[in-house]
């Protein structure tokens, strides 16, 4: 399928075409993603170094949020059908202003249930943003292909997601906490004028992906094969393994850097935040490199590294151990979701429901992980968590061994 470009694009050429459609949907993503972290990960921070709470109450808070996440990301695709993306994006980007200055009253009057408040209202509300921007961003005009689109998309959401996550504990230690709830609101307002005034109108975006390059990118009658279903199931089920992991990491990281004596914020979020810095390489190694494409080893030896890396994090006695373990975690969960979002664009009949489930799966790890670790052991011993953890992935890892065998033995 050839793609389908405005006049503009083909007077003006491909870069300013692209760029005018869209690089607002990219902004409005990025901005989104650094306000959603830089609350969250602020929340788990603010809660272990000031609050003192133990590991498991960290991990509750995630499991408290994930549930709204599945919901709100089921919902996301058919409201987005409804009243359009950008009506969508909209609202909830102006929702999320109040939501972040709850936030800073939180830390304002050191109350733990308002921060568990903050972060479910977080999820009802960032959750729809998601899937509605996947989803312009693949049917707006332009010439980019589709897996470029995709690409960027991953690119650009972990850079916000890094930045946020490695300079919140620089902004609560040279201004104060609540400041860093209230950027948190800056940024989202600052989405939604992008949105406003520079977001293509909802009438231009397509009905279908305006730059489906899927039937040129995938292997013919792939798609509807047993090995192409398969490969779709085991990407699902390895992103949602990913996230189940990821969120397991994300909350224990401020048990984790205090147990390691860290004992500056700032020091302690930038470390904790190198694993979503080599995310993002790993992003642009999927983008260039193709050899993983419909490469079942490829799945399994990322998965493989994400099981090890998320034991190693939780249960590291050294600064050097954690380092070298969220190298390996950044690297595993970029290919994981890469294939995840890849193959739900190019193995199966793309929808703004295909967007929203993809998230629901990340929903349904934020609450499978963090619970399972939460309800082992003692509350703040991490070594049971671990182990929790492991036994989790081991069984996943069976489904995923599982169905690769099948997958090979359909090859085409």
């Amino acid at each position: 399928m050839t793609s389908i470009t405005t006049p503009a694009a083909a007077s003006d050429g491909k870069f300013r075409s692209d760029w005018a459609t869209l690089g607002p949907w990219y902004a409005a993503e990025i901005l989104n993603s650094f306000s959603v972290l830089l609350a969250v990960n602020g929340t788990y921070f603010y809660a272990r170094y000031h609050l003192h709470v133990s590991a498991a109450t960290l991990l509750w808070l995630p499991v408290c949020g994930g549930v709204p996440y599945v919901l709100a990301a089921l919902l996301a695709g058919r409201i987005a059908d409804r009243i359009g993306q950008r009506k969508l994006i909209q609202i909830m980007q102006v929702l999320n202003i109040p939501v972040f200055v709850l936030g800073a009253w939180a830390v304002y009057q050191q109350s733990l249930g308002l921060l568990f408040l903050l972060i479910i209202l977080i999820n009802l509300t960032s959750t729809m943003i998601w899937p509605a921007v996947e989803s312009a961003i693949t049917r707006s005009p332009g010439r980019m292909k589709l897996s470029s689109r995709l690409t960027v998309y991953n690119f650009v959401w972990a850079c916000g997601n890094f930045s946020a996550m490695c300079i919140g504990g620089s902004i609560a230690d040279w201004l104060s906490w609540p400041m860093v709830f209230i950027l948190a609101g800056v940024a989202s307002l600052t989405g939604w004028l992008v949105v406003l005034f520079l977001a293509v109108k909802q009438t231009e975006i397509g009905a279908h992906h305006a730059a489906d390059s899927s039937q040129a990118e995938t292997p013919p009658g792939l798609a509807d094969s047993v090995r192409g279903k398969t490969l779709l199931k085991m990407a699902w089920l390895s992103n949602l393994l990913a996230y189940v992991c990821v969120n397991t990491v994300l909350p224990l990281m401020p048990r984790v850097t205090s147990g390691l004596h860290i004992s500056s914020y700032a020091v302690a979020t930038a470390i904790g935040s190198v694993w979503a810095f080599v995310r993002i390489g790993g992003f642009v190694l999927a983008w260039f490199w193709k050899g993983w494409h419909y490469k079942v080893r490829w799945m399994l030896f990322s998965f493989v590294g994400l099981a090890a890396a998320t034991i190693l994090i939780i249960t590291a006695s050294s600064v050097a151990e954690m380092l070298i373990a969220q190298m390996l975690l950044g690297v595993a969960t970029a290919m994981l979701y890469s294939g995840s979002l890849y193959y739900a664009m190019h193995l199966s009949h793309g929808s703004n429901e295909n967007a929203g489930k993809h998230e629901a799966i990340i929903g349904m790890g934020t609450v499978v992980g963090p619970a399972v670790a939460a309800l082992s052991g003692t509350p703040n011993a991490l070594a049971p968590k671990a182990l929790a953890i492991g036994v989790l992935l081991v069984v996943g890892g069976l489904f995923l061994g599982r169905w690769g065998y099948i997958a090979k033995g359909h090859r085409s």
